[in-house]
C-alpha cells in the first residue's frame, strides 16, 4: 500500500491511499472518504452518503444527518456499457461532445489529466527527496478560450 498526505497552503489536508494488489477486491475500486467542520462524506461507485450536522442552502435536499444517494439517482444512463460504468461515462461524455460539434468534453480533458500527472510527479518527487514540492496550480481567471480537439489552448 502506498500512501501520501496532500497538504494545500489555505489549510486543508488530504490523505491518498493506493494498493494495487488487495485480493480482497476483484476489481479496481475507488472510495473517497471526507471529514469537515460539518459533517463528513463517504462515496464509491455505488452511493454517496453525506452526514451534516447542519443544513447547507446550497444543498436543497440534503437535510441534517444523514443522506444517502445510490450513484444512478445522481447521474444519467450511457447508451452502452465497457467494463465500468465509470470508463462507460467518460467515453459517452466524449463521444456526445463530438457528435454535437463541441470543442472539448464537459468532464475528463487533457488540462485535468496534465493535473493528475504533476499531482503524481510532485508525490514520487517528495518520496524521494523527503522534501516538500509543488504549489498549487494557479487557475485562469476568465473564460476558457476555445480550442479544438487536438489544439493547444491560445496564450
Amino acid at each position: 500500500e502506498v500512501v501520501s498526505t496532500l497538504q494545500w497552503n489555505d489549510g486543508p489536508t488530504a490523505q491518498l491511499s493506493v494498493n494495487w494488489s488487495d485480493e480482497s477486491h476483484r476489481k479496481m475500486s475507488t472510495r473517497i472518504s471526507m471529514i469537515g467542520t460539518n459533517g463528513r462524506l463517504y462515496a464509491d461507485r455505488q452511493e454517496c452518503q453525506l452526514y451534516l450536522r447542519e443544513p447547507v442552502p446550497a444543498l436543497p435536499g440534503y437535510d441534517k444527518g444523514w443522506t444517502v444517494k445510490y450513484t444512478t439517482e445522481l447521474t444519467r444512463d450511457c447508451w452502452f456499457y465497457l467494463r465500468g460504468e465509470e470508463y462507460s461515462a467518460q467515453i459517452d461524455d466524449f463521444i456526445r461532445a463530438v457528435h454535437a460539434g463541441k470543442t472539448a468534453a464537459d468532464e475528463n480533458d487533457f488540462a485535468s489529466a496534465a493535473e493528475t500527472d504533476r499531482t503524481m510527479a510532485m508525490i514520487l518527487e517528495n518520496a524521494e527527496t523527503g522534501d516538500a514540492v509543488g504549489t498549487a496550480s494557479e487557475r485562469r481567471i476568465g473564460p476558457e478560450r476555445k480550442r479544438g480537439w487536438f489544439a493547444r489552448r491560445s496564450a
